[in-house]
């Protein structure tokens, strides 16, 4: 758990951030989407209902080259769970749950500024 509680911690672009998601809304979006989210993205959740990450955390490794990279696709936001009309959110129509394994997903973020060679 060190490596998401230390990922956890840095991983909201405070200047981009929306407020904390309450208890109340996290399981009201769970009903409605008719999934359980990962813990690990509740977590985040109640620091920030969505919004920017940090930039230490914008991008994410890939094994095989993608329409964006090489080695990497971009990360730069979160949809939360809230209903304000002027910002996406993970409620909206044709957006998808997030994945399973979203812990993997966060331990694995690393800065995009780590990436040479970028197609331009």
């Amino acid at each position: 758990m060190a490596g998401f509680d230390a990922a956890k911690a840095r991983f909201w672009d405070d200047e981009f951030a929306e407020p904390p998601a309450t208890e109340e809304r996290i399981r009201t979006a769970e009903r409605e989407l008719g999934v359980t989210l990962p813990e690990e993205l509740t977590e985040l959740l109640r620091l920030h209902d969505g919004g920017g990450v940090a930039d230490h955390c914008n991008a994410f490794p890939v094994a095989e080259r993608t329409s964006w990279s090489d080695d990497h696709i971009p990360f730069e936001c979160v949809m939360g769970v809230g209903e304000d009309e002027s910002r996406l959110s993970m409620l909206d129509p044709g957006e998808l749950p997030p994945a399973t394994d979203f812990r993997s997903f966060v331990e694995g973020l690393t800065a995009e500024s780590a990436y040479h060679g970028d197609d331009e």
